[in-house]
């Protein structure tokens, strides 16, 4: 492989490049950095991934060196970037959060997947920047999907304000609304029902939320649920039944979930059931027992058992 690394023509130099990846050695960084300022963009690049895979300071020095030098193409720098993200080297910081805004998807979601491994301090507040500057919200998704990955402090407030902008006054941002409103259903935090209770009354984003808000959970998500239930949306009934699916002691919730449970009889509707012990699920369970397409199921259906009457204590 290291024969075929100077090889005449560059394509040979690149494949020859990838394969030795794997087996790459600290010996190995000569050729490796004279490969990284070849002039074929494509050997360059195989370059700079296989110094990333070294576990070498001098091959990351060889990739922070990228990052500063002027000649540097912006594809050398973000590869360069990305694998010292990886390796955890803060050096690659600056340059990650350039790119998690960029205009080209494809680079914000290597940047964010970078940056959630680089552990710098510095990375929630870049994100929360980032994802509330209305000028860039076009191009904000990777750093919202950033903030709900990273669970930081700045990761409630960013997200409900640009949610609470993007329902006021720009209608036009679907993608930034609906990571917003996914990542705040994954961080869990009550908070947000309110500002999730509004983006359920936006048809385009009434699904996610409605999911969203049953991954929360609590009373007062209770009845916008209940309401979601008996959507037209097939999706916004499914999410509905997901939610309600965790209020076992609730009839309300128990009730909504009997009247839902339909072929092919999903099974997490159908635990929520028999843990519910409530007896106006008998009726479904035992249709579910008889007719569910899955063995697994239907033996899950058989073991209900309803509660016994509550008598009035003296």
């Amino acid at each position: 492989m290291l024969r075929h690394c100077g090889h005449q023509v560059p394509r040979v130099r690149a494949l020859a490049l990838t394969l030795l990846g794997p087996a790459a050695d600290p010996e190995h960084l000569g050729v490796l950095t004279a490969a990284a300022g070849d002039l074929d963009a494509d050997t360059r690049q195989a370059a700079l991934v296989t110094l990333g895979r070294l576990d070498h300071p001098a091959a990351r020095d060889a990739l922070a060196d990228v990052l500063t030098e002027p000649s540097r193409s912006l594809g050398d720098r973000e590869i360069a970037a990305v694998m010292l993200g990886r390796a955890g080297d803060r050096r690659a910081f600056e340059t990650l959060v350039l790119l998690l805004n960029h205009r080209d998807a494809h680079r914000n979601a290597s940047a964010a997947e970078a940056l959630a491994r680089l552990g710098d301090p510095r990375t929630a507040r870049a994100a929360a920047t980032l994802a509330t500057n209305r000028l860039r919200i076009a191009y904000a998704l990777a750093a919202v999907r950033l903030l709900g990955r990273m669970r930081a402090p700045e990761s409630l407030p960013a997200l409900t304000s640009t949610l609470t902008w993007l329902l006021d006054e720009d209608r036009t941002a679907y993608q930034a609304a609906a990571g917003c409103v996914e990542e705040l259903g994954r961080l869990g935090d009550a908070r947000a029902v309110p500002v999730l209770t509004r983006a359920a009354g936006d048809p385009r984003l009434r699904a996610a939320a409605v999911d969203s808000l049953g991954r929360i959970g609590g009373p007062e998500v209770l009845g916008t649920l209940l309401e979601a239930a008996s959507d037209e949306d097939p999706d916004v009934r499914g999410a509905a039944a997901r939610g309600l699916a965790r209020y076992e002691d609730e009839p309300r919730a128990t009730a909504a979930l009997a009247e839902s449970c339909a072929p092919p009889y999903p099974r997490r509707i159908v635990r929520a059931l028999v843990r519910s012990g409530d007896p106006v699920a008998a009726p479904v369970l035992a249709a579910v027992g008889d007719g569910a397409p899955s063995a697994a199921t239907r033996r899950l259906a058989g073991r209900f058992r309803p509660d016994p009457p509550r008598t009035a204590t003296p």
